[in-house]
């Protein structure tokens, strides 16, 4: 009757308040795996599309800007990474599949794919930058010579952009870098300087 009904009413609701949750838990996991599993099928692994955005440390997020994420991409690559330390500045693509990179240490011309650097020359041996319509060309100090991929002494070749914008931009970029080395240079040696005067 009505006693025995009830009791039996309501312990299957405290059941089913028990096992339908649990259920459902169990149902959203067995999704979850399913769609994890799908996105990887096929052993076939996701490849990004672009770069990276580059994080320069100040905390704050910038728009994507392929150019830098680009450049900062070949930071990491060029010479099995041994550039990644450095601080990027600018890069520029140039004609014949190469680009420029700057960093605070290093400018180097590189192969855009491959990444093997066709000449590089540390900043701080700059002794000057032309810019000629859309060529850059740069003037080491004397006995000063660029190296190429395999460490062997090259020539300094002009950089060729594909018009005269760029080969501005780059022109300033070069110098910005030569005047941070060039300033890092005098504050490490008035540091020594005062460390001696100790």
């Amino acid at each position: 009757g009505g006693a025995s009904g009830f009791f039996s009413g309501l312990g299957k609701g405290l059941l089913g308040a028990v096992v339908k949750p649990t259920a459902g838990l169990m149902d959203l996991t067995s999704k979850a795996t399913e769609a994890v599993r799908d996105t990887t099928k096929d052993g076939e692994v996701l490849k990004r599309l672009r770069p990276p955005r580059v994080n320069v440390g100040d905390g704050i997020l910038r728009l994507y800007d392929a150019r830098s994420a680009y450049g900062c991409e070949a930071m990491r690559v060029i010479h099995d990474g041994s550039w990644k330390s450095d601080r990027y500045i600018g890069f520029c693509v140039l004609d014949a599949n190469e680009a420029a990179l700057v960093t605070d240490k290093n400018i180097c011309v590189h192969k855009f794919a491959s990444h093997e650097v066709s000449w590089e020359l540390p900043v701080g041996s700059v002794k000057e930058v032309q810019v000629e319509g859309n060529q850059v060309l740069l003037l080491p100090q004397d006995g000063i010579h660029p190296v190429n991929n395999a460490g062997a002494k090259t020539a300094v070749t002009p950089m060729t952009c594909s018009d005269s914008r760029y080969a501005e931009y780059l022109g300033d970029v070069i110098r910005r870098a030569v005047s941070v080395a060039g300033i890092e240079f005098m504050h490490r040696k008035a540091k020594a300087n005062s460390e001696y005067m100790l």
